[in-house]
């Protein structure tokens, strides 16, 4: 049973909300960045970032970026730094070939898509628990969806950007991010109202942190 829009990510076989569970560069400039994908720093991270994008001024759009790793990794906790551009974005593996780099993709969500990491339009991170990560072998297709919105009189260019702790080996528990909830909600005029929706989990998981989103109407969370 699912229902309502949160992020969860998980620890465990689920995958179905935005929960967090454990089983038991911006303007101009961002023309001239090369190095795109998954690459590792000298400090042991990894940086994720996307090839340049453009927004026209005044224009709303979906954005895929794919990549695919050339070597196994475990990825660990996550941090994204907020850019004005981007209302949202979500991080995940394809489960079903996308085309590689950016393209065209003004779709919500696809089942295919099996989240790793969100963020709204604010900063956002997640701090994975000790022995665990996101297990990805070489061949896998990652993919950032970015919904980009430019309210500016001016043409936008961008890259987005996530950086990635490395994880634990082989022995790693194994993490997930649950998209819990429903996208439509039947609101009343001028009246208040509640809404309660309810997720069963099938198995036993730790959820170690949660990521709230909403749009328009929403007030707190």
């Amino acid at each position: 049973e699912v229902a309502m829009t949160t992020w969860i990510q998980t620890i465990g076989v689920l995958a179905s909300v935005v929960l967090v569970v454990s089983a038991c560069a911006g303007g101009e400039d961002a023309t001239q960045l090369a190095e795109h994908g998954l690459t590792r720093q000298d400090d042991g991270s990894f940086l994720l970032r996307s090839l340049p994008f453009e927004v026209p001024a005044g224009e709303e759009t979906f954005i895929c970026y794919a990549h695919t790793l050339t070597h196994d990794v475990v990825l660990g906790s996550m941090a994204y730094t907020a850019k004005p551009v981007i209302h949202h974005l979500l991080l995940a593996k394809a489960t079903a070939p996308e085309p590689e780099g950016l393209s065209a993709c003004n779709v919500l969500f696809k089942t295919t898509w099996m989240p790793l990491f969100g963020a709204g339009s604010g900063d956002a991170s997640v701090t994975v628990p000790p022995g665990a990560g996101h297990k990805l072998r070489a061949g896998t297709q990652i993919l950032l969806q970015l919904h980009l919105l430019n309210p500016n009189q001016k043409d936008t260019v961008d890259v987005a950007e996530i950086t990635i702790e490395a994880a634990v080996g082989e022995d790693a528990r194994s993490v997930g991010l649950v998209p819990f909830g429903q996208p439509t909600l039947t609101l009343p005029p001028r009246s208040k109202s509640t809404v309660t929706q309810t997720c069963t989990m099938v198995e036993r998981a730790e959820i170690f942190a949660a990521l709230p989103h909403m749009h328009y109407l929403g007030k707190s969370y």
